[in-house]
């Protein structure tokens, strides 16, 4: 329950991607949906800094929000691919759901995270998340 819990509050909420995120409505989602009353930014970030490997490349000490999106990289895209364009819309706050769900996804999760000196976000997203993985 708890990886499919933090793959669907990525796919939904992509304000998790701040560096300084709220966490307010993962929280509400994880009561209402699963009856879990204890959820935090840990199950997120906690642990720092790490490496992640991609067919496309290795990227160096990245902050840890990156590799729990890779490791719950499957659950992300079947949440965002499986959920109603009326949910989405909803909770990604747009007007619009693109056909390329991921990539606008992706898109939305780069206006809350900034690039830093040593990763370009939409790169490393897009090495996570690429269709190739996941045919």
């Amino acid at each position: 329950m708890k990886d499919k819990l933090i793959a669907e509050t990525l796919a939904f909420f992509p304000e998790l991607l701040r560096k300084r995120a709220d966490y307010g409505r993962s929280r509400e989602y994880a009561l209402k949906q699963y009856g879990e009353d204890n959820w935090s930014r840990d199950n997120y970030t906690a642990g720092g800094v790490q490496s992640i490997k991609t067919t496309q490349r290795n990227f160096e000490k990245l902050p840890r929000m990156f590799s729990t999106i890779q490791n719950h990289r499957d659950g992300i895209i079947s949440a965002i691919e499986s959920e109603s364009n009326e949910s989405l819309r909803s909770k990604w706050n747009v007007s619009h759901i693109e056909d390329d769900r991921i990539s606008q996804w992706i898109d939305l999760a780069c206006d809350m995270r900034e690039s830093a000196g040593n990763y370009n976000t939409h790169e490393v997203l897009e090495a996570i998340l690429q269709k190739e993985e996941h045919q």
